[in-house]
This record gives structure tokens, C-alpha cells and sequence, in this order.
């Protein structure tokens, strides 16, 4: 008996929430717009949204939780922002990103912000598998 209620106390107050959202016209947000609109995500990144149109560009290559994606070329990250916590469950995010023994100074520079913003929320990023892409010689 005690832990049906204990149950009960622990269900009621997010299925509150739930009909609270629902009654106000909001719908629960889908795992990706959480990811869209997560606080780990930088200000200036949340800003491109309207140009780059993340949700629209991931439901139109029909991108799912339980997937695993490639992204080429991260950069510092703005895809990553998203698909690392949105996959991070099901899928895999696989970041081709630059060697670390390119001499280039951008490359090095890119590499470097993409990794110091991986290491700032290892609970976000820890499965993202950081791989080289590199042209051969």
C-alpha cells in the first residue's frame, strides 16, 4: 500500500505538469526541441536558429533519436550543440573534425573550441566519439 502511494505521489505531480501543458496549449516539447532549446547551448549559437532552421533541417533528413550521425567538419559545434544530447540516449554522433597535428592555425583553433565546449558538459557530450578527418597525402 505504501508504495502505491509512494507511487502515486511521485506520478501525480509530472502528470500535473503534463495536463497543465496540454490545457495551456503547449504541448510537451519533443526530445529535439529540448535539445534545440537547451541551456548548454551558446547564445550566439541560439541566434543562427533562425537562419539555420534546426529543427525543419533534421526533420527533413529525417533524423531520429535512435540513429547514428556524422557530422563533417564540426566546427565549434553548432550541430553538436544539438545532436550530441539529442542522440546521446539511443544513437551515436561520430565529430570528423580536424587532426590535431594539422599545422593550419585555424584547424587548430576550430579543434580546440570544439573540444573545450565538449569537455564543459561531459554529461552532454561523453558519447560523442570524436574521430579524424584528414585528406590523404
Amino acid at each position: 500500500m505504501n508504495k502505491i502511494l509512494l507511487a502515486l505521489l511521485v506520478a501525480i505531480p509530472s502528470l500535473s505538469s503534463s495536463l497543465l501543458s496540454l490545457a495551456a496549449g503547449k504541448p510537451e516539447p519533443t526530445a529535439l526541441q529540448q535539445a534545440i532549446n537547451g541551456k548548454h547551448r551558446s547564445a550566439e549559437h541560439k541566434h543562427r536558429d533562425q537562419y539555420r532552421h534546426p529543427e525543419q533541417t533534421l526533420a527533413f533528413f529525417d533524423v531520429k533519436d535512435n540513429m547514428t550521425v556524422v557530422e563533417i567538419s564540426p566546427g565549434e559545434g553548432w550541430y553538436t550543440e544539438i545532436l550530441g544530447p539529442y542522440l546521446r540516449e539511443q544513437g551515436k554522433l561520430y565529430a570528423a573534425h580536424f587532426s590535431p597535428e594539422n599545422p593550419e592555425p585555424y584547424f587548430k583553433k576550430s579543434l580546440a573550441t570544439f573540444l573545450d565546449k565538449i569537455h564543459k558538459y561531459p554529461k552532454l557530450y561523453d558519447k560523442v566519439e570524436i574521430t579524424v578527418l584528414q585528406p590523404p597525402k
